[in-house]
Order: C-alpha cells, then sequence, then structure tokens
C-alpha cells in the first residue's frame, strides 16, 4: 500500500472508531481531541469526592496502525474471555487494539466490546457510590 493509501485509510479507521465514542459524551470528557489523538476520561461523579477522572479511553494514530485503548479492558480483565473472536487478531499486550484497516464487522464488534466495558464500569461505579 502506498504511504498516500496509508495515510487515507489511517484517517478513515481513526474516524471511524473515534465516532463510537460519540453515545458516551454524556458520562464522559474528552480531554484530547486531535487529528490523530482523541483521548477520553471519564466525569467524576457529584459523590465521588477527592478521586481523579478515570481513564475511559483512547484512538491514536501511530506509524502504520490506528490503536484504540480501552481502560475498562484494564480495569475488568474477565472481559477479555468475552471479546468476540473476530478481535482476537487485532490485540496487543494489555488489552489494546491495532487496526491497520476497519471494516463494518470490526465497527460492530468493537461497539459491542465498548458496551461490555459500559456495563462493567457502570457496576463497579455503583458500587463506589452505594
Amino acid at each position: 500500500m502506498k504511504t498516500n493509501e496509508l495515510t487515507t485509510t489511517l484517517k478513515r479507521s481513526f474516524e471511524s472508531l473515534k465516532k463510537l465514542f460519540d453515545d458516551y459524551l454524556d458520562d464522559i470528557e474528552v480531554v484530547l481531541n486531535q487529528p490523530e489523538s482523541y483521548y477520553l476520561n471519564y466525569i467524576n461523579d457529584e459523590e465521588i469526592v477527592d478521586t481523579d477522572p478515570i481513564f475511559c479511553g483512547a484512538v491514536q494514530i501511530r506509524r502504520d496502525s490506528v490503536y484504540l485503548y480501552l481502560g475498562a479492558l484494564t480495569r475488568h480483565p474477565e472481559l477479555l474471555s468475552k471479546l468476540p473472536r473476530s478481535l482476537y487478531q487485532y490485540m496487543n499486550p494489555g488489552g489494546n487494539f491495532s487496526f491497520k484497516k476497519t471494516t463494518p464487522l470490526i465497527i460492530d464488534d468493537v461497539r459491542q466490546v465498548m458496551r461490555m466495558c459500559e456495563k462493567a464500569e457502570k457496576s463497579t461505579f455503583e458500587m463506589l457510590v452505594s
């Protein structure tokens, strides 16, 4: 793949993965939004005082791949065994993903993982405030 084609493909993949976070913008805060980096933290609940924001996720273009970080996979490693099989080939150590190109199937599978992460995080927050 030529450099220009790779760059275009990576930017499309970056935007597709970044868009998946749109459904969660009521609960997360965008802390960095640059052309090749998008970082998000959970917004602190008013009842949880004196805590730092909790890392939520990030999408970042690196040399020849788009990296997707989901903080919940680090905090809830049990979720790794529930990942769609199609995503295993894209996994890096630590439960992060590296994509050269995304497809509709990849996007759907990542969306499914994000829903699992959301449920796990909500149950954690509920325990913290109860």
